[in-house]
């Protein structure tokens, strides 16, 4: 048994506290976890065992929730934050079961921001967007339910449009050789390229109606 002889609050971390124990400092707790202790208190080391344990996953949520905050992340993004930082394994677990039963990691969701995000500001190829979630640790039956549901044509359309805007001043043979490169380094295949490109110089080489 240990007893506490001291527990004094954190210059820099008002919300945390360091436990002192048998004179000498042991730990260091959140006010939420160190609230039921105080000086005098005897403690087994089963019990300071919990205490680290409860405090460590505490942690884990902290830096999960911090990661989360500014965009969705999967999973697996979530326990390598963790992992980084030093969080055992059963604790990442942990972790992961409560933010899923909150509703805060849902990797359908995340999966449906990022083919979305990709779609609005990067458009990608199905191959190309099916290669970035499994990087992200997305479920392979999560990928193919959603990427089932893309038209890849109208996806190359998207992203030849964006592009064709900064080659017009580019004669047939560099508009179609720009264009051309720019869809397959997205992923787009080769019918899918010759489509795009084909309509899209058809369009840059009509005349507007206003110049009739």
């Amino acid at each position: 048994m240990a007893t506490i002889t001291d527990i004094t609050g954190q210059k820099r971390r008002k919300d945390r506290v360091n436990i002192f124990l048998d004179g000498d400092y042991a730990f260091s707790l959140s006010i939420l976890n160190a609230a039921w202790l105080k000086v005098g208190q005897e403690l087994s080391a089963e019990k300071i065992a919990t205490l680290l344990r409860e405090e460590e996953y505490e942690r884990g949520k902290e830096i999960a929730l911090r990661l989360i905050t500014n965009r969705p992340r999967s999973t697996k993004e979530v326990q390598n934050r963790m992992r980084e930082k030093g969080i055992e394994e059963e604790t990442q677990e942990r972790v992961v079961g409560r933010l899923t039963e909150l509703e805060l990691l849902d990797d359908t969701a995340f999966a449906r921001y990022w083919i979305d995000q990709r779609a609005r500001f990067k458009p990608r190829g199905i191959p190309l967007l099916r290669q970035e979630l499994r990087q992200k640790g997305v479920d392979q039956q999560i990928i193919d339910d959603l990427l089932n549901e893309l038209d890849n044509t109208n996806a190359a359309m998207q992203a030849g449009e964006k592009k064709a805007r900064s080659l017009m001043r580019y004669e047939e043979e560099d508009f179609r050789k720009k264009l051309s490169g720019y869809l397959q380094r997205r992923g787009f295949n080769y019918g899918e390229i010759r489509e795009v490109v084909d309509e899209l110089w058809r369009r840059r080489s009509e005349p507007d109606e206003g110049d009739k």
